[in-house]
């Protein structure tokens, strides 16, 4: 990809990025040729995806004539690939809005609106027939009764997770324990289901669709300030991975210079981090709601952006960028160390049937310890589950965010250990209720239910 990059610069003579007040169109190449955009091609009954081409972003200023002529070669390459495959195709196309309520459109003014990463452009084609799985109606009688006899025949008790994401290393110790039959010798029968842009993990929680979810800390207290009762099994992640990232040609270094600027921060499940932080360090910035990629990043259309140390840092050094090209501002840094990933439950249900919920933590510490000691094998289900839904998947980039979740999951210690500490809780309930964002919390030993010891099923 990087060759076939260099060829079509230099055969439309495509020069450095200039001063030149003329050339403002921004084209982010990576769009362009569908690295982060997934690019679906249907014909008869298979589908074959463009996607992941290798190569890294590249920001080029161009003048019209030269934008006009870069179209023309990609729709060239179109068509000779339509040509090659001999048989009728199409390319998927998504419009994402990457923001309601922003003059976005006057700061990055470009000519190409790409899908809001390949995440989103799968929740389109996906979420409905998705969300129909899940929702779906009761089965027959005559069905319901062979799936119960199944499950008694087996001895094993069927339960749900619903991870807060598409399948990726994040959540590796769980596909891991369901893969190698972990949640089995627990006496387990488990179904994995995942979240999308549309479908919050907390929700089917919330209406009893799933038995386990992961979320954040602060998510769980927002959802039981609204009256719900999760309580917390076991805290995966120890240590915050949250930071918020600038270009060093931004000039901005210090939070001082955060001011006036633009600023990207998640919604809804993930928007509480932020706000804390931007509360607490008294920023005046303009807030933008970020999607589900880097990509108004680094298309320049905010200054500042949003970003786990696992994911979209990583991402946005795959884009081109060398680490000292960007200035990360770690929240833990700056007083917010916040735990994220835990496992959590309805408490009802952890009252109707605490063993399982004790079993089902077990079972899913093993699996993160083994996915831990095997890494190769750990990615390599990830990838199959990737592949699997159609997912866009770089095995360079599992294998970062694996080693990245075992250093914040294993902590100061050194190892799993699931604790949610008494003073990581009154830290975040503190904080959230000093910024207003929840006026009610739990006590600590109401919230978190660690487990009793739990062993293997004979």
């Amino acid at each position: 990809a990087t060759i076939f990059g260099d060829t079509i610069f230099e055969a439309l003579d495509i020069r450095a990025p200039s001063d030149d007040a003329t050339s403002k169109n921004v084209i982010n190449l990576l769009d362009v040729f569908g690295i982060n955009t997934m690019m679906s091609i249907r014909y008869k009954f298979f589908r074959c995806h463009f996607l992941n081409l290798g190569c890294n972003v590249m920001f080029i200023n161009l003048n019209y004539k030269t934008y006009q002529n870069m179209m023309k070669a990609y729709f060239s390459l179109i068509i000779i690939m339509a040509s090659l495959l001999m048989a009728p195709c199409y390319a998927d196309k998504t419009d994402v809005e990457y923001a309601d309520n922003t003059d976005t459109e006057q700061v990055v003014d470009i000519n190409v609106d790409v899908a809001d990463a390949a995440d989103t452009e799968y929740a389109d084609e996906a979420d409905e027939e998705y969300a129909d799985e899940i929702d779906e109606e009761e089965p027959e009688d005559d069905a319901e009764e062979e799936l119960e006899g199944d499950s008694e025949e087996s001895g094993l008790i069927s339960t749900s997770l619903m991870v807060q994401w598409f399948p990726q290393a994040q959540f590796a110790g769980y596909y891991v324990a369901l893969e190698n039959g972990i949640y089995e010798e627990y006496g387990l029968d488990v179904e994995i289901f995942y979240a999308t842009p549309d479908e919050f993990a907390v929700d089917y929680l919330v209406w009893e669709e799933v038995d386990f979810i992961t979320a954040w800390l602060p998510t769980a207290l927002k959802e039981n300030d609204n009256d719900n009762n999760f309580v917390n099994l076991a805290q995966i992640v120890q240590k915050s991975s949250l930071m918020f990232v600038a270009k060093k040609e931004s000039g901005i270094s210090t939070l001082s210079d955060f001011n006036g600027k633009k600023m990207s921060i998640w919604s809804k499940d993930y928007e509480a981090p932020p706000r804390i932080f931007i509360a607490k360090n008294g920023l005046d910035v303009d807030v933008i709601m970020q999607g589900t990629t880097v990509n108004l990043f680094l298309r320049d259309g905010v200054d500042i952006a949003t970003a786990t140390w696992y994911n979209e840092y990583d991402t946005i050094i795959n884009s081109g960028y060398d680490p000292e090209d960007i200035t990360t501002f770690f929240f833990k840094d700056y007083g917010l160390d916040l735990p994220e990933d835990g496992i959590y439950t309805r408490g009802d249900l952890y009252e109707e049937d605490s063993d399982m919920c004790d079993a089902f933590v077990k079972a899913s510490l093993e699996g993160w310890r083994y996915a831990f000691d095997n890494k190769e094998e750990a990615i390599d289900i990830i990838m199959m589950y990737m592949e699997d839904e159609e997912i866009p998947a770089s095995r360079v980039h599992q294998e970062w965010m694996l080693d990245r979740m075992e250093e914040i999951i294993k902590g100061d210690s050194n190892e799993i250990s699931g604790e949610l500490r008494e003073e990581d809780y009154r830290r975040v309930v503190d904080a959230m209720k000093e910024e207003g964002i929840i006026t009610n919390s739990m006590e600590y030993k109401e919230f978190f239910k660690p487990m009793i010891e739990a062993q293997p099923s004979p």
